[in-house]
């Protein structure tokens, strides 16, 4: 004869195991759900963290931070006055340079007999990036970056140069992981002499502000990015054959940079 008692407690036991088995299966469900929700909105820096091991970024470059100039010393001799792309400025060497405006639309070349050369870039040809950000909200880049990091094209560049890469997990928020994917890109895209010279200097004039790429004691070869109160920029090179004798010193390039001035002509 079956015993009552142990048939209640075997049924018992049976719907205990049965709910059991669907409890963990909402709790498994409930995991997946989540798991999911996390990478989705995680997905920006589960692909930054893909991207940041990839060239450019593990350049050893890319951790350099602009630094003050090395010296303040300007070299005050006799000096020649070089216009071009509505901006002005003394370089401190007196010969006559040769002129050579076969590319104008691109670059004005200007020879000194020393063996130096400057050349002055038409910034008026690339668009200005942080506008065009600006102006499209709905790409969300502006967000993301930030209203200051956009406010100008020197804002732009100066948060270039200032981001470093900085190690980032599946916890880091996507916002900060894509601004950083985004502004070392922007990096990586600076100017780099010879393609040797890393060193960055930041400048501060009473005039101008802006970047010297290029160290004049390691290389013969300096890119200035200088930018007045209005967001202007002027884009300057200044080189010396290496195989000369002739040098170039920061001295001279503070020359360049204490003297440069708009026009209102271009």
């Amino acid at each position: 004869m079956c015993n009552p008692l142990a048939f209640i407690v075997n049924d018992r036991y049976n719907f205990l195991v049965s709910q059991r088995g669907n409890t963990l299966g909402f709790v498994l469900l409930g995991l997946l759900v989540a798991c999911g929700a996390f990478v989705y909105v995680q997905r920006g820096t589960i692909s930054a963290m893909y991207e940041l091991r990839q060239p450019p970024f593990n350049d050893p470059a890319l951790r350099e931070l602009p630094r003050p100039l090395p010296e303040l010393k300007v070299n005050d001799a006799n000096g020649t006055t070089i216009t071009g792309y509505g901006y002005a400025f003394e370089a401190p060497w007196k010969d006559t340079p040769k002129s050579d405006h076969s590319h104008e639309s691109f670059m004005l070349r200007f020879t000194f007999v020393s063996t130096r050369l400057v050349c002055l870039l038409n910034r008026g040809m690339s668009p200005d990036f942080a506008a065009l950000i600006r102006s499209d909200p709905r790409s969300g880049i502006g967000r993301v970056l930030g209203p200051e990091s956009v406010s100008s094209k020197y804002a732009l560049e100066s948060a270039a140069m200032n981001a470093f890469p900085r190690p980032i997990n599946l916890f880091t928020p996507s916002s900060t992981s894509i601004r950083q994917v985004f502004l070392l890109t922007w990096k990586s895209l600076a100017p780099r002499p010879w393609n040797v010279d890393t060193t960055v200097f930041n400048i501060s004039s009473p005039s101008v502000r802006g970047f010297q790429f290029g160290d004049p004691a390691k290389t013969t070869f300096v890119i200035l990015h200088l930018y007045d109160s209005a967001d202007r920029m002027a884009e300057i090179w200044v080189s010396v054959d290496p195989k000369s004798q002739d040098r170039i010193t920061q001295a001279d390039i503070n020359r360049i940079i204490q003297t440069v001035h708009f026009t209102d002509s271009h």
